[in-house]
């Protein structure tokens, strides 16, 4: 007689073996599969997964911080979110160093009070995903706004009406019952890929140490202690070098200039510039036309005529405050010994100009 086989229960398997397929996941998937059961949180939480995520030198980054300090006794797990919202300062704060944050519908615990109306006073739970939402108004104690929090727990929890109603939860504590649940929200969490900016300090500025021509000050929205102010050239060069080894492997990557306009900007809008990027001084790297201005400056001059040309060559605004001009991209493959160079020049127009100030080159995984 033929016995049925019967399914594997993955609760038999040790801690340590789930640890291990885990670590071979992403962060996104350890998030999730610990949401399994009590072994699997323990596993998806441990030293041995979240060192796989890390940066293999993360501890010769840490070494080398001049700003942020790490807090003690980090789990691996807590230290990988730190270093994804504590951008770290390095080699004499000429470099700025953070873990990529992308849209990756992560998922973090955020304990939330929440007011059940109608509901009889409850002890600590946890809501399934996928279970039936219950009516609720509330205010919650965190950093989300009502409509970031609506989406994340409506997706989780199967749909629900428009997060119009979640906006009720921003004024004031209703009457009920408030209890703590702590929810699986999605954030803005990232893959492990390291971001580089080299600061203007760490940039070759051709006349950058003249002061009639180069200005070098503080600004309070800078992550760095100075920034570059172009006062008056006709030949505007800047370049950046980069040793592949620092960047994440096996990934694509894309260099911007970090800048913003002065009030007294003129002389950019008249030439475009040439940017390129290239590895181990390949000639044949990424090569393009920018604009040195912003899309309304380009009215003036009337550049805007020929709009098919000029597409994504113009600065764009970041959420920083700050501007940035797309320069090219390289792959990066093993990280093996070698240099990124990128450069920005504009010498043919022979023209002066001035008002630019440069915050810095900045390198993302693609």
């Amino acid at each position: 007689m033929q016995t049925e086989e019967k399914p594997l229960d993955l609760q038999v398997l040790p801690e340590g073996c789930i640890s291990n397929v885990l670590s071979l996941t992403s962060p996104r998937d350890a998030c999730r599969l610990s949401l399994i059961s009590t072994i699997f949180k323990r596993a998806g939480e441990s030293d041995a997964v979240w060192e796989r995520f890390l940066p293999s030198d993360y501890q010769a980054i840490i070494s080398r911080s001049t700003s942020s300090v790490v807090p003690p006794d980090l789990s691996k797990k807590d230290l990988y979110f730190f270093l994804c919202d504590h951008p770290i300062l390095i080699d004499g704060g000429t470099k700025i160093i953070e873990l990529q944050l992308k849209l990756a519908k992560e998922f973090k615990s955020l304990t939330i009070r929440l007011t059940f109306l109608g509901v009889a006073a409850m002890k600590d739970q946890t809501i399934a995903v996928g279970a039936p939402r219950p009516h609720l108004s509330a205010r919650f104690d965190s950093t989300w706004s009502a409509c970031e929090l609506g989406r994340a727990t409506k997706a989780l929890m199967g749909g629900g009406n428009d997060v119009s109603e979640w906006r009720q939860w921003q004024d004031g504590t209703e009457a009920g019952n408030a209890i703590p649940i702590s929810i699986p929200t999605s954030v803005d969490k990232c893959t492990g890929k390291k971001i580089y900016m080299l600061g203007a300090r760490d940039l070759s500025i051709t006349w950058g140490s003249t002061p009639e021509h180069w200005r070098w000050r503080a600004l309070p929205e800078s992550r760095f202690a100075e920034v570059a102010e172009l006062l008056a050239v006709c030949w505007l060069e800047i370049i950046g070098k980069i040793e592949t080894r620092m960047l994440s492997p096996k990934t694509i990557y894309k260099a911007y200039l970090v800048i913003k306009f002065g009030d007294g900007m003129y002389g950019l809008q008249r030439s475009p510039a040439n940017v390129s990027v290239s590895v181990g001084g390949n000639a044949s790297g990424s090569k393009r036309l920018v604009y040195m201005c912003t899309e309304d400056d380009a009215h003036i001059t009337n550049l805007r005529t020929r709009s098919l040309e000029l597409e994504g060559k113009f600065p764009k605004n970041r959420e920083d405050g700050w501007m940035e001009i797309e320069m090219g991209e390289l792959f990066n493959h093993e990280g093996e010994d070698g240099e990124v160079k990128m450069t920005l020049t504009e010498t043919k127009g022979g023209h002066w100009k001035g008002g630019l100030i440069v915050l810095g080159i900045e390198l993302r995984p693609n």
